[in-house]
């Protein structure tokens, strides 16, 4: 039987990203990774730098990412991009 190869919990969430190439939107989060569908061309294997959008009641903050392109596939004419999270920042929005 195959394992997962997964060490992090991953959470559904719909939340915005920004890359410097477009926006896209979460589709599950984990403290290692990402995984988000956007129509933006992301070369495999390639760093990537990207913010998520977040919200907790009244305030908002950006999680400022960078990380490794680990998988990309076709879905509803999007591109699903897989990130493992190299290093990430939590930084308060005025």
């Amino acid at each position: 039987v195959g394992r997962s190869r997964r060490v992090h919990e991953r959470i559904l969430a719909a939340l915005p990203v920004r890359i410097v190439e477009g926006t896209g939107v979460t589709r599950n989060v984990s403290a290692g990774g990402v995984y988000f569908e956007s129509a933006t061309d992301v070369p495999l294997n390639g760093e990537i730098a990207f913010e998520i959008g977040l919200r907790s009641g009244l305030d908002s903050m950006v999680m400022l990412c960078r990380g490794v392109v680990v998988r990309r596939e076709k879905r509803d004419g999007m591109d699903g991009i897989a990130v493992q999270i190299t290093d990430s920042r939590l930084v308060a929005v005025q």
